[in-house]
C-alpha cells in the first residue's frame, strides 16, 4: 500500500489527509493488523515535514517506494 500523504516529488500519491483518514477506518475495520502496518507509514510523513532536507531525501523515497 503506497503511502497516500507523501508527495508525488518523493514518491507517494500526495491524497490529503481525509482521504487516508477515511481509508484507514474501513481499513481497520477489516483487519486492525493491516491498519497498525498502514499506520506505519506515517513515519515517513512525520520526516517529510519535519525532518531536515538531508533526512528527507535519503528516507522518504525508500519508505515510500517500499
Amino acid at each position: 500500500m503506497a503511502p497516500f500523504c507523501i508527495t508525488r516529488k518523493h514518491g507517494g500519491l500526495g491524497i490529503p489527509l481525509v482521504a487516508q483518514a477515511i481509508a484507514m477506518e474501513l481499513v481497520s475495520r477489516a483487519d486492525a493488523s493491516f491498519y497498525v502496518t498502514m499506520s506505519c507509514i506515517n513515519l515517513a510523513e512525520t520526516i517529510e515535514r519535519y525532518g531536515t532536507p538531508e533526512m528527507v531525501n535519503q528516507w522518504v523515497p525508500k519508505i515510500a517506494s517500499g
